[in-house]
């Protein structure tokens, strides 16, 4: 198997109250360079999430995004965190 430090992946799920799209990318680098860009909904999980892709990233420059589109006519953001 061939393995790269340059790739580009996207990926969108439709839910009922939206759709959720995560995007990276990822160039070659000496080190870890991790940027990532969250939906305002989603902004309490940074920590979590950075952790979560450390545990699979070792080196180079990563990009990701996780961007949130409420669907047409909900109430808010329709999102609800951390329920049982």
């Amino acid at each position: 198997m061939i393995r790269s430090m340059t790739g580009f992946a996207r990926i969108e799920r439709q839910y009922a109250f939206g759709r959720l799209s995560w995007e990276m990318r990822s160039v070659n680098h000496r080190y870890l360079d991790f940027s990532l860009r969250l939906a305002e909904e989603f902004r309490p999980l940074e920590a979590d999430i950075r952790e979560c892709l450390g545990q699979y990233l070792s080196r180079g420059k990563i990009e990701a995004s996780l961007r949130f589109f409420a669907a047409a006519g909900s109430a808010g953001s329709g999102l609800e965190l951390n329920l049982p």
